[in-house]
């Protein structure tokens, strides 16, 4: 009988140890995956997981090379006219105390943490970090963190944004004085509305074709709150959503909320946007006390890469305004 049970148990140590193998080795396949096709200049690429309630948020965290080549920078000094004209030679935004400024970004809709992968490699300033990652249930393929995507909407995703700045402000090398959001379309909605909410513990956003018209949409495919469903689809059936997707941005009055915001922004729209007309940034930008708005004539709610170009010019030199030469 003791044979048996110490054969049992040895089995039962086995199996435990096998199905830790494989867990490591599949995280270690994922966190390749996440970071497959960054560059070099990121000295620091590796997983950070933080928490929103019960949900874990996956994310990845990267910090330049102090030496980085940083191409928006590049950029700012080649464009036309005083873009890039009083930036010094060699910025330096490390704090004295070896604190560094932070960026937060938040991806569209039905995208995930790799959507930021293009804004780090060329507008992240060297020896800055850079944070992205998966909203909870807002990945519409591969979605590592918690969450389901019928219960998603932008108030969940906007406190998957302060789960994670609150996390942020903890971590030991940043700075918690210089930490600025970052979105994308609905991601760049979610970041609006939580930098405002979260004023006192971030220093700005950059906004690219927000998803401001979202109550808009809601209120145009359903009369009544009563009348939305427990789910539907939204963008041509791009993307299925749970009934707290409407009703949680039904009240939300966007533009009340950026009227109080005290801190800067730098805002990109294009004018052909067919998902999010210009119209509503160009609203915003009225509105926001501190606010630099460009709009790009020939793009759509995608970016062209030219536009990118002009578009990281410009936010190198916000950047600089806001950290530059700390030393």
């Amino acid at each position: 009988m003791r044979k048996i049970l110490l054969r049992l148990v040895i089995f039962l140590a086995l199996c435990l140890a096998a199905a830790g193998l494989f867990l490591h080795v599949r995280r270690e396949r994922e966190e390749a995956y996440a970071v497959a096709g960054l560059s070099d200049r990121f000295v620091t690429k590796k997983e950070v997981w933080c928490r929103n309630g019960k949900n874990k948020i996956y994310g990845l965290l990267l910090i330049a090379g102090e030496d980085a080549e940083w191409p928006a920078y590049s950029a700012a000094k080649a464009q036309a006219g005083a873009v890039g004209a009083d930036m010094p030679e060699t910025p330096v935004f490390q704090a004295e105390d070896g604190r560094i400024p932070l960026i937060i970004f938040s991806h569209a809709l039905g995208g995930d943490l790799q959507n930021g992968f293009m804004f780090a490699e060329t507008m992240l300033p060297p020896g800055c970090a850079f944070y992205c990652f998966d909203f909870c249930g807002g990945s519409r393929d591969k979605n590592r963190s918690g969450g389901k995507k019928e219960d998603m909407s932008v108030l969940t995703e906007a406190g998957d944004l302060e789960a994670v700045i609150r996390e942020a402000r903890t971590w030991d090398f940043v700075d918690p004085d210089r930490i600025v959001l970052m979105g994308v379309s609905q991601g760049g909605a979610v970041t609006a509305l939580t930098g405002c909410r979260m004023q006192e513990e971030t220093d700005g956003m950059i906004l690219f074709s927000p998803g401001l018209n979202v109550t808009d949409i809601t209120h145009e495919a359903f009369p009544d709150i009563s009348e939305i469903p427990e789910s539907y689809k939204i963008l041509d059936g791009f993307y299925k959503v749970g009934r707290a997707y409407g009703t949680d941005v039904w009240d939300i009055d966007i533009y009340k909320e950026l009227s109080g915001y005290k801190r800067k922004v730098l805002l990109f729209h294009g004018s052909r946007d067919r998902l999010v007309d210009v119209s509503y940034s160009r609203r915003a930008a009225e509105v926001i006390p501190d606010c630099e708005y460009h709009e790009s004539p020939k793009a759509g709610h995608s970016i062209d890469p030219e536009d990118f170009r002009k578009n990281a010019a410009y936010t190198a030199r916000f950047l600089w305004e806001l950290w530059g030469n700390q030393q």
